[in-house]
């Protein structure tokens, strides 16, 4: 939108001229100013005009004033003059000032108005978009001292405002170069001028005439045709080309086109011409301040990675720091250190950007014709000492191409020198020729030589280190030999130490007692392993070493006899562990990669092997100590326990479990004679075996191992005892192989059974080590099974005792005759109705045939008294059930049967005796035995009371169940006495057993 101000008081003069502009620009907004108010509020809210048309006098001041205030403001506007009331000289005098054009108000000619206000926005257009780009120019361009950013920000501006629809800017260089560096490209076209950064090739450019500062011509006078098809497809049909003097140095052309002829009119031509002056400066001035940037740059990073490589005392990180510091001044690609060997090879030891290992990368040049040493690249750098380029590879006869160098084109070697030797060589590659220059040699040599002295100091330290790590090794050794008694940790330490020091991949240890090879200890994988990572072969190395005790040292497997078809590659040192004379092992020490060793290496190994095969020995001797105190730790623990073993049962139980400890075995067997004639013997115990075969009956005089064992009163030993002729059962023992069989002889030389002790199929045969302790164990329990064979013989002969004086107690008191038998028979059933086991059912039955066995400690008076007893006497006669536990309790079997006796009168509700207890508190077996005894006593005929019918005893224990008796007790009692008559014939499921029966010896 176009817009128009008049400034006049009078606004009604100069109608016409409003009404004339609003006819002839159509959408123009005019707007009338009239008073200095009006004149303020306009500079400061509404847009600025494209005319102004103005009276000679305003109420703020004279035209001339307003002509002043543009000039001051750098407001490039045009202004008419409006007035009747000036002179000739005046306006004269104002066009001097920089009036635009002068009109009478009278007589009102608005085609004339129109027509010159027309003109002068023509005029002022171009120079409006000058005026506008240099602004923008200034703004975001000269802020800026990135040469790309000021080249990119100027051409982009420069297109716009000269209506161009392509254009470019590159920097060329005084001399023989043939690319040119790319500034700033607007509208990218082709393959060429794609991006600010690149180099493009001179042969693209559209040309410039030599001493021409500027040249407009047609693309069909372009030489290059390429060119020409892509700016035609551009739409572009004209170029202009500018020459920028950015420097003594370079130069630049700025390239612009257009579509047609006309769209570049002489004007925006001059203008530009005039324009590229000072696009020169500003990029000259970047390009000057970038390269002392960059040359600044350049000194800190080299003074950095110099300090940085001096810092370290890493080889491999020399390397990396170094290509690393190298990458930020010199452009390479691909990167690689070489480095001579003591065998005069020269491999590469460390590469940046290629996409092999530095492995690979040795193994492709290993396969080459031609050694790397005699490449001429690097015989011309061992020979000169001094850096090669290559600018073009190409060009350079004698290149020596590689698979994965195939891109390479410029190459540039230098020398690592040291000492005046050449230790390496460091060589750089780049994908585009001519990409190295001098300046980058001169860099990389200088980075190099810091390079080459750090890696000696390095080297020099490490040396220093490995030499104080192997006294602190050695130190350490001697340490582990009084510090660990442990034969494993002791190696393991060792080899840990190795691996560490000598920066070995894996190690091993293997035992050897003159014949055999066994794995001792391995790391691998970076961890104690429990397997080795391959079976010594027969005629391998390990067992060459244990047979010669040499020590032997491959430097490449694959080159050696004893490892043909060998599964990995590299090198091995084989140390024989050697200790009083006698070869104990062997140490293999393998690297996973072929290498050379060292004599300090090899003796510091041998000394390492020395110090393992004493401590090995030590250890085994420690190892041997400690089994014969765990040996007699066991049987000091194995004789504890058969003492506190009663039965025969269980001292066989303890005695195979501790025979399985002792003899780290799996399977075990207790065989005793079962009679004194030893025609019978019996299966007390096994483990690892069929349970079933506990309790199994056999003779043992018909054959067998037990019957042979009889007859050779010694042990024997089994490699593999289901093979043996002497079983008299064979399918017992399949499942076993080693065994040791032992007669149990008490110390007395009696034989009272057999101790089997068996390990599985494929286990070690038991040793004399592990034979002497189990013999002894035998003994032992021998001699406990005959104690108590002896202690069950005396106990029974008392229980025997016991109930024959119980019977005698029966026979004293004629009211009481044969009810101990009656009471037994129903504590028995209602104990079985209680669903108590066939043991305990037993034990109650037994407490009631003696319940009143106490009351042989009553006097005859008071026992036989016929009449009611005094306090006094009731005092006496509560004593029987304690008397009666005092008789019991000596025999231990009999304790569940003491309890029972001592608290049968005890009742429910705490009012009994002796002691009164209450409730659960009353052993289970008393509280039966309570109820049946009432209930006897009931229906009994006695000199204090007549007998009670059934029904009466019955309803009475019902009346009393909760308070005297235990309702669950009466509740079973029910279920049974029914069809239980007070005199009931003997039952063979309920008869009364003395005890359960004791197997026999």
């Amino acid at each position: 939108m176009l817009h128009f101000w008049i400034l006049d008081p009078d606004p009604a003069s100069i109608s016409w001229a409003r009404a004339a502009l609003e006819t002839h620009f159509n959408g123009a907004r005019v707007l009338s100013i009239t008073s200095t108010r009006a004149w303020k509020r306009a500079l400061k809210h509404e847009a600025w005009p494209q005319v102004i048309l103005t009276e000679a006098q305003l109420p703020w001041g004279t035209v001339e004033d307003l002509l002043a205030y543009l000039t001051r403001q750098h407001r490039h506007t045009p202004v008419i003059l409006l007035s009747d009331r000036v002179a000739e000289g005046t306006v004269a005098h104002l066009f001097d000032r920089g009036l635009d054009d002068y009109l009478p108000k009278t007589p009102p000619q608005p085609l004339l108005l129109a027509a010159r206000a027309r003109r002068l926005l023509a005029d002022y257009a171009p120079l409006r978009h000058q005026l506008t780009y240099l602004k923008r120019l200034d703004k975001r361009v000269f802020a800026s001292d990135n040469p790309h950013v000021i080249a990119t920000e100027a051409l982009t501006l420069l297109a716009e405002s000269a209506r161009a629809i392509w254009g470019a800017s590159v920097v060329v260089r005084n001399d023989s170069s043939q690319t040119g560096e790319v500034l700033a490209v607007y509208q990218p076209i082709g393959t060429h001028l794609t991006h600010a950064g690149e180099h493009c090739p001179l042969e693209v450019l559209p040309p410039i005439p030599p001493m021409l500062e500027w040249h407009f011509s047609s693309i069909e006078k372009l030489p290059v045709a390429p060119l020409r098809h892509a700016l035609r497809k551009k739409g572009v049909q004209w170029v202009g080309v500018y020459r920028l003097p950015i420097g003594p140095n370079i130069y630049g052309l700025l390239h612009l086109g257009w579509q047609q002829q006309e769209d570049a009119t002489p004007s925006i031509l001059e203008f530009i011409s005039t324009t590229v002056h000072w696009l020169s400066s500003a990029v000259y001035r970047a390009i000057k301040l970038r390269e002392e940037r960059h040359a600044l740059y350049q000194a800190r990073a080299l003074t950095n990675l110099v300090l940085s490589l001096n810092r370290s005392l890493d080889t491999d990180m020399i390397f990396r720091r170094l290509l690393e510091g190298l990458q930020a001044v010199v452009p390479y690609e691909q990167a690689s250190v070489w480095e001579w060997t003591e065998d005069d090879d020269l491999i590469v030891r460390h590469i940046s950007g290629y996409a092999v290992t530095p492995e690979e990368f040795n193994a492709q040049i290993n396969n080459l014709p031609l050694p790397p040493r005699e490449w001429p690249t690097m015989t011309i750098l061992v020979e000169t000492r001094r850096p090669l380029l290559i600018p073009d590879v190409t060009q350079f006869p004698d290149w020596q191409p590689l698979d994965f160098t195939q891109n390479v084109r410029c190459w540039l070697g230098v020398p690592l020198i040291y000492n005046d030797k050449t230790i390496g060589v460091l060589a750089l590659d780049a994908s585009e020729p001519y990409r190295f220059t001098e300046e980058h040699m001169h860099l990389a040599q200088t980075l190099a030589s810091a390079a080459t002295i750090a890696l000696q100091n390095a080297r020099l330290f490490q040396h220093e280190h490995r030499r104080r790590e192997e006294l602190n090794t050695l130190r350490l050794a001697s340490l582990q030999l009084v510090a660990s008694l442990e034969p494993s940790e002791v190696l393991s330490n060792l080899l840990w130490e190795t691996l560490r020091i000598v920066d070995a991949d894996d190690a091993h240890i293997f035992l050897y007692d003159g014949e055999k090879i066994t794995f001792g200890t391995a790391i691998w994988d970076g961890k104690i392993q429990d397997h080795p990572l391959n079976i010594p072969r027969p005629h391998g190395i390990t067992y060459t070493v244990a047979h010669s005790g040499q020590m032997r040292v491959v430097p490449n497997i694959r080159k050696d006899p004893l490892f043909t078809d060998a599964p990995w590659e590299g090198a091995i040192i084989s140390i024989p562990l050697i200790a009083h004379g006698k070869v104990h092992g062997v140490m293999n020490v393998a690297w996973h990669r072929p290498r050379r060793f060292s004599r300090d290496e090899t003796s510091l190994l041998q000394m390492l092997a020395d110090y393992a095969a004493i401590a090995l020995e030590n250890a085994r001797l420690v190892d041997t100590l400690q089994s014969k105190i765990r040996q007699l730790s066991v049987l000091s623990a194995a004789s504890a326990a058969l003492r506190e073993a009663n039965t025969p049962q269980e001292i066989a139980q303890k005695l195979a479990e501790q025979a399985i400890r002792l003899g780290k075995a799996e399977s075990a067997m207790i065989v005793r004679y079962a009679d004194e004639a030893k025609t019978q013997a019996v299966v007390e115990y096994v483990i690892g075996m069929d349970a079933h075969l506990i309790g199994h009956f056999f003779s043992p005089t018909s054959g067998g191992l037990t019957h042979y064992l009889a007859q050779a009163n010694r042990l024997v030993t089994f490699r593999d005892l289901s093979q043996s002729p002497l079983l008299q059962h064979p399918h017992w023992v399949r499942h076993i192989g080693p065994a040791v069989a032992i007669p149990l002889h008490t110390r007395s030389g009696d034989m009272v059974g057999m101790l089997l002790v068996g390990r599985p199929h494929g286990a070690e045969p038991f040793s004399e080590e592990e034979i002497t302790p189990l013999d002894a164990l035998a003994e032992i329990g021998a001699t406990a099974l005959q104690r108590a064979h002896t202690s069950s013989q005396l106990e029974e002969a008392f229980l025997q005792a016991v109930l024959a004086l119980s019977q005698a107690m029966d026979a004293r008191d004629h009211y009481h005759g044969g009810h101990s038998k009656q009471l037994a028979e129903w504590s028995g059933a209602v104990a079985h109705a209680m669903g108590l086991s066939e043991e305990e059912t037993e034990t109650v039955r037994l407490a009631a045939l003696l319940h009143d066995i106490g009351k042989i400690g009553i006097p005859d008076e008071i026992l036989l008294k016929p009449g009611p007893l005094t306090p006094r006497e009731w005092e006496i006669m509560r004593q029987h059930p304690l008397i009666g536990a005092r008789i019991l309790r000596p025999l231990r079997r009999l304790e569940a049967v003491a309890q029972i006796v001592e608290a049968h009168h005890e009742r429910w509700d705490g009012s009994g005796y002796p002691r009164g207890l209450k409730g659960e508190a009353i052993p289970l077996g008393a509280r039966i035995l309570a109820v049946v005894d009432s209930y006897g006593a009931m229906i009994d005929k006695r000199v204090y009371h007549a007998p009670r019918s059934h029904e009466e005893a019955v309803a009475e224990i019902r009346r009393q169940a909760g308070k005297l008796y235990d309702p669950h007790v009466v509740e079973a009692f029910l279920e049974v006495i029914d069809y239980l008559s007070p005199s009931p014939p003997p039952r063979a499921s309920h008869s009364p057993r003395p005890f359960p029966p004791t197997p026999a010896p």
